[in-house]
């Protein structure tokens, strides 16, 4: 049960160009360097962009590709989406949130995955979960030291179809 979300090679030269600026602004610009400090990459911006230009599309919402040095403040887009992607190709998906304490609080968190081994050409949404239940469904892991808050795949809210 997922949606799947085509993304054009326009598209992919688009998300590669705004990681990039995200990229060198963080580089050149004090109020940016936190977001090299997070690991933040070209890599690892694109892929949660490509995230969002499929909930974009799936909703008729745009893409902000506007470079903020403070970041998008914890929302995507303007229904209160905060879209995270993952790249593991396994049978249990988890949405994971590494940062709760962001000035504004989404209304609900949307996972999406994307296949990075066959860089393909779509990507898939799988689902949400309100904000609330996210809180109220959270485990934590580590991952190098630090927490993150995960909820699986299957207690999603709603599953895109």
């Amino acid at each position: 049960m997922s949606k799947i979300v085509p993304i054009t090679k326009e598209e992919k030269k688009k998300i590669f160009d705004f990681a990039s600026r995200v990229i060198r602004d963080a580089e050149e610009n004090e109020n940016s360097r936190w977001k090299l400090n997070r690991r933040y990459s070209i890599y690892s911006m694109c892929i949660g962009t490509v995230g969002e230009y499929g909930y974009g599309k799936m909703t008729g919402q745009k893409v902000n590709l506007t470079v903020k040095s403070r970041g998008d403040k914890g929302i995507d887009f303007p229904d209160g989406a905060q879209v995270k992607t993952v790249t593991y190709n396994g049978p249990d998906k988890e949405l994971k949130v590494s940062n709760l304490s962001s000035p504004k609080k989404p209304k609900k968190y949307v996972l999406a995955y994307y296949d990075k081994s066959n860089k393909s050409d779509y990507v898939v949404m799988i689902g949400e979960i309100s904000y609330e239940n996210f809180l109220n469904k959270k485990k934590i892991k580590y991952y190098n030291g630090r927490p993150t808050y995960i909820v699986d795949e299957k207690d999603l809210d709603k599953h895109y179809t």
